[in-house]
């Protein structure tokens, strides 16, 4: 049986992401457990989001990678790209039910991602020459920003900190 995620907008925009045990059983009969969001740098509350590239995607994209991975380190390498790649690409059409329908029920932009499209689009991205290329470089040794000497070496050397007047 294959897991999976399922997400959709409820009322308000409100954002649902959930970890589903099986996408093949019926609705009834699932397991349903929410999915995280893991902060990405010290901006704000993290939030889910998708169907564009940004912040929240990267977000969806971190939380559901390191759910599939068990790994956040190696989430992180792929986050970007499998944000770009797949939850940019998620349907974000706003909720908006008919008078008729349970608005707690009524779920119209409800999209799902299994276990097998979450590999499938991992090996496309670890096979990308773009991807590879910019982990490479990720990879380099950087160097320093500056060549100026630190403050503390200019007053060793008896030079002094401040600007000349002119």
């Amino acid at each position: 049986m294959a897991y999976g995620y399922m997400g959709w907008r409820g009322q308000g925009d409100t954002r649902y992401v959930k970890r589903v045990d099986s996408i093949e059983k019926p609705e009834e009969e699932r397991q349903h457990a929410n999915l995280n969001p893991i902060r990405i740098g010290n901006r704000g509350i993290p939030e889910f989001e998708w169907g564009y590239f940004g912040r929240g995607p990267r977000c969806l994209a971190l939380s559901m990678l390191t759910d599939h991975l068990g790994a956040e380190a190696e989430a992180r390498v792929y986050m970007e790209a499998f944000a770009m790649k797949v939850i940019s690409a998620l349907p974000t059409v706003p909720f908006n039910p008919s008078p008729s329908s349970d608005p707690w029920t009524a779920r119209p932009t409800r999209w799902t991602l299994t276990e097998e499209d979450i590999d499938k689009a991992l090996e496309e991205i670890k096979k990308s020459q773009d991807f590879r290329r910019r982990r490479a470089a990720s990879l380099t040794p950087r160097r320093a920003a500056t060549t100026r000497p630190s403050r503390l070496r200019q007053k060793q050397q008896g030079r002094t900190t401040r600007p000349r007047p002119r």
